[in-house]
């Protein structure tokens, strides 16, 4: 019983400590995730596909990843805002959006109330500035709108 007492107070140790180390160490726009980051918190992800499906192994990695509207310009480089990316010809979202490295689906039309998408094949979706909650665009080329103005 001593042993198994022993053992559980070291894991516990472990598990407060180095977790909390982690995520103490974590910079500037930065925040843990003990998940894999993928795709990767770089500018290049804008333009790259990746198949996150099994991202358990790397390139991709647990730890500081860059906070929601924050992206690495290298793999190594500070987080910095994604307009400030060179692969992004747009600069920064309009208002009510936000930038998503992964391909939004289902898209943020207002049809999507109604339709059903299969999200399991992404790469007919594009990623970039989407809808924030709430809001949804009425076209694809429109301005997000409450999705409570949505006509269908």
């Amino acid at each position: 019983m001593a042993r198994f007492l022993l053992i559980f107070i070291c894991a516990l140790v472990y598990v407060v400590y180095v977790s909390g180390e982690s995520r103490r160490r974590c910079k500037r726009n930065e925040e843990y995730s003990s998940d894999p980051i993928c795709p990767p918190d770089t500018c290049a992800s804008i333009v790259s596909r990746y198949n996150c499906i099994n991202a358990t192994s790397p390139p991709f990695r647990t730890g500081c990843k860059c906070k929601s509207g924050y992206l690495r310009l290298t793999k190594d480089s500070p987080c910095v805002r994604y307009c400030n990316c060179p692969q992004l010809p747009h600069g920064c979202c309009p208002r009510n959006e936000e930038y998503s490295p992964e391909p939004i689906c289902p898209p943020d039309l207002c049809i999507s109330i109604l339709a059903d998408y299969n999200c399991e094949d992404l790469s007919q979706y594009r990623n970039g500035c989407k809808c924030i909650s709430g809001y949804l665009r009425q076209e694809e080329t429109s301005r997000c709108i409450p999705a409570e103005q949505c006509k269908l």
